[in-house]
């Protein structure tokens, strides 16, 4: 058996060297190689997108509601219109696409009927009958915010100004000529037909 040769020292530095630089080498390649894949990870992560993010609802917007029927005014447009010391009943018949959109019910033709009523009370000094003559001078007119009216199926409330003069303007299906007109007032109720109206001359308890 051949004795083992002994390996140079400066040989044996060498390789540990080698060994060493091996290992260095090794741990580079594995760091970055680790940092390679971080990177491609971190670049196939998505971003949260904007546009993905739940968008707030959006208010809804009302509508204006359509302008309330301005029966005078419809009167006037109509040629209905009179001051309401022209005491007595008018009415006329219209088509509903006749006249401006703002006054119209609904998008369908139809033929109504406008009837403007101006009446006038007044109370007698005394508590004789109504058909008995007096003068203006023992008249005293009936003043009052809340007149309540009832023709036919409507109704509704006018007023009466100091010299007990009033005005119902009305806006139906059908021809209200014959219907009964009653008005209220102070607690005490009239009726005449709608096409009678003119001027009441009333007992005095009316206007107390």
């Amino acid at each position: 058996m051949e004795p083992k040769k002994l390996k140079n020292p400066a040989e044996n530095k060498c390789n540990q060297a080698q060994i060493s630089r091996r290992l260095t080498l090794g741990n580079l390649l594995t760091i970055l190689l680790a940092l390679l894949v971080g990177s491609s990870c971190s670049s196939v992560i998505k971003r949260p997108d904007s546009d993905s993010s739940p968008k707030p609802r959006s208010q809804s917007i009302e509508k204006p509601k359509a302008a309330q029927l301005d029966k005078k005014q419809l009167a006037k447009q109509l040629g209905l219109y009179r001051d309401k010391t022209e005491i007595g009943f008018k009415q006329i018949t219209f088509n509903d696409c006749s006249i401006p959109r703002q006054f119209r019910k609904n998008s369908e033709c139809s033929t109504q009927f406008l009837a403007m009523i101006n009446f006038r009370m007044r109370c007698r000094d005394s508590e004789g009958t109504v058909e008995q003559q007096v003068t203006n001078y023992e008249l005293t007119a009936l003043t009052s915010d809340n007149i309540k009216w009832d023709l036919g199926s409507l109704s509704g409330t006018t007023k009466t100004d100091s010299r007990g003069f009033g005005q119902v303007i009305v806006r139906s299906w059908s021809r209200v000529d014959n219907k009964q007109f009653r008005l209220t007032a102070n607690g005490q109720i009239m009726g005449v037909s709608a096409k009678q109206v003119r001027q009441f001359v009333l007992p005095k308890y009316w206007c107390n």
